[in-house]
């Protein structure tokens, strides 16, 4: 750890037989811990002008490569990794199914599912920054007769690829703009192919549910989407009876068939497959009921 030449001599010397002391009882990634804590303590100084040198060497890179896939490289300053890591994360846990099947992924892959749902959430604030007057949007283009069949494959606003099915799925997830072409290459439909809950019905949703609505899932509301019932592109309505406050992990479930909602008694329940429950009887997510 360097210090400046103010510290004095006496001071050196015993910071070295401090480090020396704790090196034999600290592994090596602790160790540097110490060193970092010591030398902040005795050049407070210091730590500003490495803030400022770490600010400015900041960097981040996506890059495409011949797979369809995309590469992340950068160098984050340590507030910003903190807030990065502790964001990302939060999204990442394990989301067992509701008959308890457990969460299969990789840590890795559920980072990287977590770093698409905060995009996706940061995508929906109404604080997000404009561009040109206009909010950041994912726009899709497709064709009305791969639009009615529900197969095939759409384009991105960034040249990439999607099957029909990913789409429709994400079209619940996210606010999404869609551009429906006819035989003829005529724009049929250009604008939103869902409706987000507004902020009212929102908090509504979240006075009901309370977060993810399958069953136990004790994700909070802040990691939580509103999901159609009945489907949006099927002609679902956008409103209370209509709406399930479902995290990322079981709305992707959802869509696959996996996990199966209904609405009972105004409240929505989770209903069972039959190999666990032959009756299919529904259950209400009981994780997030406040204490009498």
């Amino acid at each position: 750890q360097k210090l400046p030449a103010a510290v004095d001599d006496p001071t050196r010397a015993a910071a070295e037989a401090r480090l020396v002391q704790t090196a034999t009882e600290l592994d090596p990634a602790r160790l540097r811990c110490a060193a970092k804590h010591l030398g902040a303590c005795l050049d407070p100084d210091g730590v500003l002008a490495t803030e400022k040198e770490q600010q400015e060497s900041q960097e981040f890179t996506i890059t495409a490569d011949l797979h369809g896939m995309y590469a992340l490289r950068g160098r984050l300053d340590a507030p910003t990794a903190n807030a990065v890591t502790l964001a990302i994360e939060a999204l990442a846990k394990p989301k067992p199914e509701a008959d308890g099947t457990p969460d299969l992924r990789t840590a890795t892959r559920r980072r990287a599912d977590a770093l698409g749902q905060l995009a996706t959430l940061a995508l929906g604030h109404p604080d997000m920054p404009t561009s040109g007057g206009h909010r950041p949007q994912v726009i899709a283009t497709i064709t009305l007769t791969e639009l009615e069949q529900r197969s095939g494959v759409a384009w991105l606003n960034n040249g990439e690829p999607v099957s029909v099915h990913e789409l429709l799925t994400q079209a619940c997830q996210a606010d999404l703009a869609l551009a429906v072409f006819g035989p003829h290459g005529e724009v049929l439909h250009y604008g939103r192919n869902k409706r987000l809950a507004p902020p009212p019905l929102r908090r509504a949703l979240v006075a009901r549910d309370g977060g993810c609505v399958v069953h136990g899932c004790d994700a909070p509301p802040q990691y939580t989407e509103a999901h159609h019932l009945t489907w949006w592109s099927r002609g679902g309505v956008t409103d209370v009876d209509n709406l399930a406050l479902v995290c990322t992990a079981h709305h992707t479930a959802v869509h696959d068939g996996t996990v199966h909602l209904a609405m009972l008694n105004g409240r929505p329940h989770t209903v069972p497959p039959k190999w666990l429950d032959p009756t299919q009887t529904p259950r209400r997510n009981r994780a997030h009921d406040r204490p009498p």
